[in-house]
């Protein structure tokens, strides 16, 4: 049932309900029952304007708040249920949401027609064109013939607001921080290291740091692999998380498990075998992640007939162009070249595969350096930022101690 489908979103998502609430209002001959509950929810977030989802245990409990002495408690109770246990992909979901959505925005062009076929108004044609462009504006694939060009018009306040005060998510080292900022929505890094520099665990342990930032937003992280299974990639991030060893989980994994839990494990979900952009797309569409890291970046394949270059530059055009129609940062973990191997500040021209292509797309890039010839400092990583478009341009580098052992990085004074 479509209404039902739009009744769980508005219940997920409070911006949705916000948004979007009204196709709902406007439909003929909704069941009492639909009306009931979609009253209970409208009701829920005006009582509650600090909450931004409702959950099926907390609607019916609001429920019978309202309504304490009602015969048909038992009916809701299971229509509730019935709702929020469909098992629906979010990609069909969508679908049927944005159907109900077109059919809403019909019936206002068929109303504001009617007057004008019988002769009675006139100029409404252009009102039927905002209808038509605002309802394009929010389909999922909206035809590329109809998508509307429109300029930024954003007010001084939003853009300090959105491009100066808005700090992101924390990274695990402070030296990042203070140099790049928190990542910021919308926005596309790299992090390069040539091979056995500790990079996945770089990875993980920012992926953790992320995860810990977000634990009352709702939101969910992703960690796409192709290389590394994704049971090794958990159990990584899980010593990114805790600072474990692999001797400590087997000696406590109930003990550690729900460590793990309690510093945000279940707002990561990692994949394994994601090696092209369809199944990126499929990811974003499927879990609108706040941020999404593919590890490794540059071995995701497109469909395309182009030189290596080319193809690497559409790649991460894509990238840039998925992280702004989802809202989301995208960061992208990739090789150093040869040259890279026993070097202490690596450059931009050391990521593997491109000499200008990947650079220009990027709104950030972290090198990790090591020098292998000396052993005293075996644990020694280098970490420079040779661009960064997120604060005014500022570029640094810092060293760091890589723990192996236990997957973390520690800051040297």
């Amino acid at each position: 049932m479509q209404e039902l489908t739009a009744l769980r979103l508005f219940c997920r998502n409070r911006d949705v309900f916000d948004k979007f609430s009204w196709t709902v209002k406007d439909m003929d001959n909704l069941d009492r029952t639909i009306n009931v509950l979609f009253s209970t929810i409208n009701r829920y977030y005006d009582q509650y304007p600090e909450h931004r989802y409702i959950s099926g245990d907390e609607l019916k409990k609001f429920y019978e708040y309202l309504y304490p002495n009602n015969k048909d408690r038992d009916v809701y109770h299971e229509l509730i249920d019935a709702m929020f246990e469909e098992d629906v992909s979010n990609s069909v979901e969508r679908d049927i949401f944005e159907q109900l959505v077109e059919q809403s925005y019909a019936t206002r062009v068929i109303a504001r027609l009617a007057p004008v076929v019988q002769g009675q108004k006139a100029n409404v044609l252009p009102l039927i064109q905002k209808d038509i462009e605002e309802f394009i504006s929010i389909m999922k694939n909206p035809p590329k013939d109809a998508r509307a060009l429109d300029p930024c018009e954003l007010t001084v306040e939003e853009l300090v607001k959105s491009e100066i005060l808005e700090e992101g998510l924390p990274w695990h080292l402070q030296g990042l921080n203070e140099i790049i900022g928190g990542v910021r929505r919308r926005t596309l890094g790299a992090i390069y290291a040539f091979v056995d520099s500790g990079k996945t665990s770089f990875g993980l342990s920012a992926c953790a740091s992320f995860a810990s930032a977000i634990k009352d937003t709702g939101e969910i992280i992703l960690y796409a692999g192709n290389e590394e299974s994704a049971p090794r990639l958990s159990l990584r991030l899980t010593q990114a998380m805790l600072g474990v060893t692999r001797s400590d989980l087997k000696l406590t994994p109930a003990e550690i498990d729900e460590k793990r839990r309690e510093v945000g494990y279940t707002r990561v979900k990692i994949f394994d075998n994601i090696t092209h952009v369809s199944e990126v797309h499929r990811l974003l569409e499927q879990w609108t992640p706040r941020v999404l890291f593919i590890d490794q970046g540059t071995k995701v394949t497109i469909d395309a007939k182009l030189r290596e270059v080319e193809e690497q530059q559409a790649l991460f055009n894509f990238y840039r162009e998925v992280a702004k129609e989802y809202d989301t940062s995208i960061v992208s973990l990739m090789q150093g070249v040869g040259e890279a191997e026993n070097r202490k500040w690596l450059k931009l021209s050391d990521i593997y595969g491109s000499r200008v292509a990947i650079q220009g797309e990027l709104d950030y890039a972290i090198g990790i350096g090591r020098k292998i010839d000396d052993q005293a400092r075996e644990n020694f990583r280098y970490i420079n930022i040779p661009k960064n478009k997120l604060m005014e341009g500022e570029t640094g580098k810092f060293p760091v101690l890589f723990h192996r052992d236990n997957c973390t990085w520690e800051a040297l004074a």
